[in-house]
């Protein structure tokens, strides 16, 4: 299962940061890709919206859409939290 997550960060933080807290978030996290950045309308002076792909791998069952929702949502609080991201 893969979810996609888009935010607007500061242009001072980098890939590995975004990577790194995102895949801190929670153990079905088996991996973080970069997708796409985007910088232009809609978006302050000094950031860029990035979209990042979590692939969850849980182990010993099915996940559930409820479950994803809820990582995404975790990478989402700690994306904003650590790296001061926005939402878009």
């Amino acid at each position: 299962v893969e979810v996609d997550v888009s935010l607007v960060y500061p242009d001072a933080v980098t890939w590995a940061e975004i990577a790194r807290v995102a895949g801190a978030v929670d153990s079905l996290i088996a991996g973080i890709g970069f997708v796409d950045q985007y910088r232009g309308k809609g978006i302050p002076d000094g950031h860029r919206s990035i979209t990042l792909r979590a692939r969850l791998q849980p182990v010993e069952r099915t996940l559930t859409s409820d479950e994803a929702v809820a990582v995404a949502n975790a990478i989402r609080a700690a994306e904003r939290r650590e790296c001061g991201a926005i939402e878009r």
